[in-house]
């Protein structure tokens, strides 16, 4: 009976949470953040290999194609490859 109980919050909490990132959806951009590259919904290939970034608190929600998203991973990696770096005592 508990089991149940905990299972039916956890299936409203889910549900609560998609019911909030759809009305996202709407406010999802027509375009790369970055190179402004357009972004079509009905293109399944775009949909599926462009990243979405929501921030909930916000309700911001930004939109990079595949190829700006891999040069964004690229300065991150860059970044924390010199932070460990300079925190590697020098001999």
């Amino acid at each position: 009976m508990v089991r149940k109980i905990k299972n039916k919050k956890n299936q409203k909490q889910i549900q609560k949470d998609l019911d909030q990132k759809m009305g996202l959806f709407d406010e999802l951009p027509e375009e790369c953040l970055t190179c402004e590259e357009p972004f079509d919904r009905q293109n399944r290939e775009q949909v599926m290999s462009w990243n979405v970034v929501v921030h909930k608190e916000a309700a911001i929600v930004r939109l990079y194609c595949p190829e700006c998203w891999s040069k964004a991973k690229e300065v991150v990696k860059d970044f924390q490859k010199r932070v460990q770096e300079r925190e590697q005592p020098h001999d």
